[in-house]
């Protein structure tokens, strides 16, 4: 039995393989250099920072009134004598759907306090508090190849004519 037989799947429009492989190229791009930045910045020089901001925020979805919840973090460093902001906490860490989640991170970092920013060499406006690769961090990578995958075996569906 082939798949894409049905009459459900025989009018695929013949931009769609193209919106998948261009939708994960852009995601595969943002996605993998997180992931190398991510790898490096267990090596990245530390600077001494103090957090400004730390709340959880709701971030609402438009799909069927579905809500999720960021850990909205930011602090203040200085590198060779220039200000920084940043808010990344970790690589990969984004919203989520459980409120706990966002407010564990934030029960971490409390307004106020003294925290060490890892910060890129030679770029020191990229910044994290949670250096390292998590599992998180292959997130977005994953997703790229999948839209990737899907792409590719839909151009051979189009290219088909089935």
């Amino acid at each position: 039995m082939n798949l894409f037989s049905s009459a459900e799947s025989a009018k695929m429009p013949p931009y769609a393989p193209f919106l998948f492989l261009f939708v994960g190229a852009g995601l595969g791009f943002l996605g993998f250099r997180d992931l190398y930045r991510a790898h490096l910045s267990v090596d990245w020089p530390v600077a001494n920072g103090t957090l400004v901001e730390s709340q959880v925020i709701e971030v609402r979805r438009r799909q069927r009134g579905m809500r999720s919840y960021k850990a909205s973090i930011r602090y203040d460093y200085a590198v060779d004598g220039q200000q920084f902001q940043g808010t990344r906490v970790a690589f990969g860490d984004s919203s989520w759907i459980n409120r706990d989640y966002a407010q564990t991170t934030v029960n971490r970092y409390r307004s106020g306090s003294a925290v060490e920013v890892h910060f890129m060499p030679g770029s020191p406006s990229v910044s994290v508090l949670e250096p390292g690769v998590s599992p998180l961090t292959w997130a977005i990578p994953g997703i790229s190849l999948a839209s990737v995958a899907v792409g590719l075996c839909t151009l051979g569906v189009v290219r088909s004519g089935r």
